[in-house]
């Protein structure tokens, strides 16, 4: 798999889940981890995911 790493992004009021669908490309959400509790959250595509604040994002990236 070259040109992939693990990436963390947090996702916060500033950087919300909108902006991030908005600004990526070649990135595969695998989850969430709560940055308060530490607790990790499956992304749901069904889900709401509007109030997502407070995570840090794990995905896989492509770099080209």
């Amino acid at each position: 798999m070259r040109g992939w790493r693990v990436k963390a992004i947090n996702i916060t009021e500033e950087y919300s889940w909108e902006k991030y669908g908005e600004e990526t490309e070649n990135q595969i959400p695998l989850f969430l981890i709560n940055t308060r509790s530490g607790v990790m959250r499956q992304i749901d595509t069904k889900a709401n995911m509007k109030d997502i604040t407070d995570f840090t994002l794990i995905c896989l990236a492509h770099e080209d």
